[in-house]
């Protein structure tokens, strides 16, 4: 056991700036400040959907529903959010080799991993369940209740945690039978997760409550069948989550080399070798954008909006935007949402963000591009372009989409033209120059720099925020959205001029 708790605390003071927070390096112990304020402002919005959720269901009537959706919310969430990390955090990167050469068990490591799992799943659903708890104890004044609430939260996360690994050694293991299993194993997980969004919006749309929070709160009660146990306060989910637990770390311990190899396995096809000259602006383009599409986790968190806004555009061009507003409820298709298209364009674009962590991921192997024979702007902008190349797909594939099913007035056309663009480039730069600023050469699993590393946040909230900013503007100060639009666009683009030119300056990545 103490092995076990030994090899969990090295792997979280690695994975999380712990140490930095107490120690004598100043721009360290900033970046680990703001990766706090981060997480809190991430735990506090977490916190105030369970908040409004419990509040809409006790107002509902659905007082002894409470509990069982707010476990239900949390682990179709938990489930969702290990679907794209748990084969990288259990199976991927190069730890587990490293950890068979000291003296402890394969046992001891496959505890250690899904021990740090489970850590980050428990966190999670505090957040998310604990606010609501205690808003339902001071309405309803059921403190026994409240105590097993609070009891229960320690069991919530496993079965969730089970049914991700059962989902991702599912993938793992057919993507391993194709000739290109990256491909496939992208194509497996963004189905996957269009199918759980399926039947979410399905259900919603064959309800007749209001709220959107109160319908997802009880129709997750169908979708994740174990919550409904909660409605009555016995131990009986404490039991199957023990089960689960054993059955989880038993199939791992039989099987976990295997499925280690399986994620590591890369196909080498032998060929004539042909020699080709590029610029070196092309060639560290195309070096960007192969470790890109080279790694599953990168394309799935941080190409996620292109997949969305491709996969989007052709459901709007497939389904008349009539259908889709009949669908809501809705006679006609009001002007205002038109207008509101620029900015959800812009909102997609900002959930695309490789530049946030083209630095970091360079890893030890950073001296060899600071050594190359080629300009520090080259390598910049190749980094830069890999953000803004992806960007472009979906786009494009947006633009097309909105021209055919909307009939747009002029104004309208150069709004969704222009103000995507400006987005797109302000989120690049913006991207790459946190990720130069916070740069992070050390770990030894790629989730560190994609997932975890603080400028991949501050560019997500950063960039969210100035898309609903042109919308602050026009509510509170009652200002034109055009023209608000217009006027964050403009001081976007400014600041990306400056932050390029200010890059363009740099000698040196280290």
């Amino acid at each position: 056991m103490n092995q076990i708790i030994h090899l969990s605390k090295a792997k979280l003071l690695n994975t999380l700036p712990i140490n930095d927070l107490c120690g004598n390096n100043k721009q360290k112990r900033n970046i680990s400040v703001l990766f706090v304020v981060v997480i809190v402002y991430m735990a506090i919005n977490i916190g105030a959907f369970s908040v409004t959720t419990t509040m809409n269901l006790i107002h509902a009537g659905f007082v002894d529903y409470v509990y069982a959706s707010l476990l239900s919310l949390t682990s179709v969430a938990l489930i969702t959010l290990l679907l794209f990390t748990l084969n990288t955090l259990l199976f991927e990167g190069n730890d587990y080799d490293m950890l068979q050469s000291l003296p402890v068990s394969k046992k001891d490591i496959i505890a250690s991993k899904l021990l740090i799992v489970y850590i980050f799943a428990f966190c999670f659903a505090c957040g998310m369940m604990l606010p609501g708890v205690v808003v339902h104890v001071l309405v309803t004044h059921a403190y026994l209740q409240f105590v097993f609430g609070i009891f229960s939260v320690v069991f919530v996360p496993v079965i969730p945690i089970g049914i991700a690994i059962i989902f991702g050694v599912g993938i793992l293991y057919v993507a391993s039978f194709a000739k290109h299993t990256m491909v496939l194993k992208i194509l497996l997980s963004v189905l996957l997760f269009i199918g759980l969004l399926i039947l979410l919006i399905g259900s919603y749309f064959l309800q007749g409550i209001g709220s959107l929070s109160t319908v997802m709160g009880l129709q997750m009660l169908q979708i994740y069948p174990p919550s409904l146990i909660f409605l009555k306060p016995n131990l009986l989910y404490a039991c199957m989550s023990f089960v689960v637990s054993m059955l989880i770390f038993y199939m791992l311990t039989w099987k976990y080399e295997v499925l280690h190899k399986l994620s590591t396995k890369h196909r080498v096809i032998y060929h004539d070798a042909t020699f080709k000259y590029h610029s070196s602006f092309r060639a560290l383009y195309q070096k960007e954008m192969k470790r890109f599409f080279g790694s599953y986790l990168a394309v799935i968190n941080q190409g996620f909006g292109i997949i969305m806004l491709v996969i989007g555009s052709v459901l709007l061009v497939l389904v008349p935007p009539k259908m889709l507003f009949s669908m809501l409820k809705v006679s006609q298709i009001s002007v205002n949402v038109v207008d509101y298209i620029p900015l959800v364009i812009a909102g997609m674009l900002a959930f695309t963000f490789p530049s946030a962590s083209s630095i970091s991921l360079e890893g030890k192997n950073l001296w060899i591009i600071q050594t190359a024979p080629v300009k520090m702007l080259d390598i910049i902008f190749s980094k830069i372009s890999v953000t803004l190349s992806l960007h472009l797909i979906g786009y494009v594939c947006a633009i097309i989409a909105v021209f055919l099913r909307f009939s747009l007035s002029v104004e309208q056309m150069i709004a969704v033209l222009l103000i995507p663009l400006v987005y797109s480039i302000f989120t690049a730069i913006l991207g790459f120059a946190l990720d130069y600023r916070f740069a992070n050469y050390s770990w030894d699993n790629e989730v560190v720099p994609i997932k975890q590393n603080l400028q991949v946040g501050l560019t997500m909230l950063v960039s969210l925020f100035m898309v609903g900013l042109p919308i602050l503007l026009s509510t509170i100060l009652f200002m034109n959205l055009y023209f608000a639009m217009y006027l964050v666009a403009s001081i976007l683009f400014v600041v990306s001029v400056i932050l390029f030119v200010l890059l363009s300056r740099i000698r040196t990545l280290s």
